[in-house]
């Protein structure tokens, strides 16, 4: 697994050091330890969620379609480091300092101007490469043994994935909140529960629809986690 940090994840460094310090203060280093592994496991989903795509994609389709599979994940990563991963990051410090002042409502309010601002940016930005998908992927790729045949075959790809962008931001703000709150273990559980509706799909719609059929699991199962980390 070469890719994924920016399909989606917000970085887990940031939140994990909030949350790890936190407990610093009130558990010592076994608090750190309690902190790390559920932080971690919480943003790890969409790179976990990838990595079997791609894993599935060259057992079940080709080894040459799962190069397909890291290309549209490296287009991802232009969108979310701009909107997603800067959203995520810079909220934080705010959803913490509130937390930690107990003042909930207003921890609520803001993250759900959070969750609008970036959804009508990440629609904006995944509407846009989805309409250009082909001509952006023919000016980044298509030279050397990269050719209009494979321009083809990854657009499709692309597009697919872009459907994912939407809850792949929107993880990061729900995670960070939560995190803020001293929720550590909310975030795992929603990947946890991600990971097998996405090993299912990709199952189911793989042998039918090829390679475009994991962009489109990655995005049901990213979207099931945002809706159980705000339920």
């Amino acid at each position: 697994g070469r890719l994924y940090d920016a399909a989606g994840s917000p970085r887990p460094g940031v939140a994990a050091f909030s949350a790890v310090s936190h407990l610093r203060r009130e558990g010592g280093r076994s608090g750190e330890v309690r902190a790390f592994f559920p932080v971690l496991l919480g943003l790890a989903a969409i790179q976990l969620n990838l990595m079997i795509d791609q894993i599935l994609v060259r057992e079940l389709v080709s080894e040459q379609a799962n190069s397909y599979t890291y290309a549209a994940n490296r287009l991802l990563q232009l969108p979310m480091a701009l909107v997603g991963i800067s959203a995520a990051t810079g909220a934080m410090p705010l959803f913490a300092k509130l937390a930690a002042e107990g003042r909930r409502e207003e921890l609520a309010g803001h993250l759900r101007t959070g969750v609008e601002l970036t959804l009508l940016l990440m629609i904006a930005a995944g509407g846009g490469l989805f309409v250009l998908a082909a001509p952006v992927i023919t000016v980044l790729f298509e030279h050397g043994r990269f050719t209009a045949a494979d321009t083809a075959a990854l657009t499709p790809v692309l597009q697919a994935y872009l459907w994912s962008l939407p809850a792949s931001a929107l993880i990061g703000l729900a995670a960070r909140a939560c995190q803020a709150s001293g929720n550590l273990r909310g975030p795992a559980q929603a990947a946890v529960a991600a990971i097998p509706i996405n090993l299912g799909l990709d199952l189911l719609l793989l042998p039918r629809m090829g390679v475009a059929g994991a962009g489109y699991a990655t995005a049901v199962a990213l979207s099931f986690q945002f809706l159980l980390l705000t339920r």
